[in-house]
């Protein structure tokens, strides 16, 4: 490696030619010539090229780093998508309450009826599941909690993870639940 502009460690004959008064050898081995005349950067041959083989190396890793940020928010954008969907979904179950009469001056109440609000949000995902661009999206379980007002809806899906499908999978599988309550505004 040069450590001087001026002259290269590498070559014998080249070394301390600056601070004899005589010109710099001009054949000397192991140096190249950059200019023509004296006082000019000489460079060891064997450096030739390197800065490009770096560049090269820096730019391959710059590539793999976009691509798996941009596989990474696919995800997270497809993930987002199916809460919503999930969450749109419990509100669809909702809709398959049922009034409950009260007894000797007890009010009556809502409840939700669970072979109902399934065929409810059977109904909606397959309205509205298949435009929200996710692929497989799967109902994985859909329940009334015990107090007999809340749904509960939970969804799978593949994510597709774009262009890098040599280096990552090609699809990933997320999932999201959704939650809805029933309740009755006075």
């Amino acid at each position: 490696m040069c450590g001087s502009p001026f002259r290269c460690r590498s070559s014998r004959a080249a070394v301390g030619w600056r601070a004899s008064s005589r010109a710099p050898p001009s054949s000397a081995p192991g140096t190249a010539d950059v200019g023509a005349g004296r006082g000019t950067p000489k460079r060891c041959a064997g450096e030739d090229g390197r800065v490009s083989i770096l560049a090269l190396g820096l730019l391959v890793v710059l590539i793999a780093l976009i691509l798996t940020v941009s596989a990474i928010t696919q995800v997270a954008l497809a993930q987002r998508k199916l809460l919503g969907l999930a969450d749109g979904s419990a509100a669809a179950g909702l809709e398959a309450f049922e009034a409950v009469p009260g007894e000797r001056g007890v009010p009556g109440r809502l409840r939700l009826d669970e072979p109902r609000v399934r065929e409810a949000v059977g109904a909606y995902l397959a309205e509205v599941g298949r435009d929200t661009g996710l692929s497989g999206v799967r109902i994985e379980a859909v329940t009334v909690e015990a107090d007999g007002v809340t749904v509960v809806v939970r969804l799978s899906a593949s994510a597709s993870v774009g262009p890098v499908a040599d280096l990552l999978p090609s699809a990933v599988q997320i999932a999201g639940e959704g939650r809805a309550r029933l309740g009755l505004a006075p």
